[in-house]
């Protein structure tokens, strides 16, 4: 299940109310702008990007129309989530580790995805009601989740798959620092993006991304998405050893080695990594210039 790791054997025909199943609106149906919005159903209301299978009674019912957050203080808990009171004392639901990134960029799909349509504005309701919910959901916690959970090869072939069915995709799934520049309670643009690894700042990703301007070379890497094995391919204006590193969203070193390059165009293969399923930066330097790319491994 989505929420927790609860798991039952698939055995057709599938009854939902059997099995104490539903399907989780990740942004809730009650925080739509648009609710009600099941009957007749809305795409809103089932689009799949945001739609996760869940246990009704201990899962679902928990969450209920509870922002998303990090329990410091448990009520309930069912195997790997939990429901209970944040560091603010709001109640807040929370999913196993390795769902929180994947909720994350479903909350910000939907909010990009119909922002606008009909005039209305899906920016995080705040507060989600006036009466038991009298906060809203926090993005600067769902950046901090989506940098920490970043999308694995699953998730991947599930935006591919859901593209396939509604001929959409996540774009936080295939670029995951496109959530650094929207401003979810007012869904505007932020230009200028704080780069920090702060949890209470625009955005949670690592410092030292940022590239210099080269003048001695330029590159491409292919294949990108990759599994584990790419080319550099340098156009250079000079035959130097350049230094090639790749860091993890951490700001970690996961990989380094010295590139022979020459006078004009360079093929270097890179076949040698073990990385984990996920986004990197590579770093090229050659003296005091560096160019940083992204590199996404299924």
């Amino acid at each position: 299940m989505s929420y927790s790791s609860y798991r039952i054997v698939y055995t057709p025909p599938f009854d939902y109310t059997a099995s104490d199943f539903s399907r989780e609106h990740t942004y809730c149906h009650q925080w739509m702008p648009t609710n009600p919005a099941d009957n007749p159903e809305k795409p809103e209301y089932n689009d799949q990007h945001h739609l996760f299978l869940t246990k009704q009674t201990d899962v679902n019912a928990e969450r209920s129309n509870y922002p998303l957050g990090d329990v410091v203080t448990p009520l309930n808990t069912f195997m790997n989530c939990k429901s209970g009171n944040d560091a603010f004392a709001h109640k807040v639901f929370e999913p196993r580790a390795d769902q929180k990134g994947n909720s994350a960029r479903a909350l910000m799909y939907v909010a990009v995805c119909y922002n606008g349509v009909s005039g209305n504005n899906w920016a995080f309701k705040n507060p989600i009601n006036n009466t038991n919910i009298q906060y809203g959901q926090d993005q600067n916690l769902l950046k901090k989740w989506h940098f920490q959970d970043l999308p694995d090869s699953y998730e991947i072939s599930r935006n591919d798959f859901l593209d396939s069915l509604q001929g959409n995709r996540n774009p936080f799934i295939d670029s995951v620092r496109y959530a650094c520049y929207i401003d979810f309670s007012n869904m505007t643009y932020i230009s200028a993006p704080t780069y920090t690894t702060g949890i209470n700042s625009p955005c949670y990703v690592s410092v030292g991304i940022k590239e210099n301007v080269a003048t001695h070379f330029e590159y491409v890497l292919a294949p990108n998405p990759t599994s584990n094995e790419f080319y550099l391919m340098i156009d250079a204006k000079v035959a130097e050893k350049f230094n090639l590193d790749i860091m993890d969203v951490t700001g970690r070193n996961v990989y380094k080695r010295d590139v022979d390059v020459i006078n004009g165009f360079n093929n270097v293969v890179v076949n040698d990594l073990k990385l984990n399923s996920g986004v990197y930066f590579v770093n090229l330097h050659y003296k005091n210039e560096k160019i940083t790319r992204k590199l996404i491994i299924q």
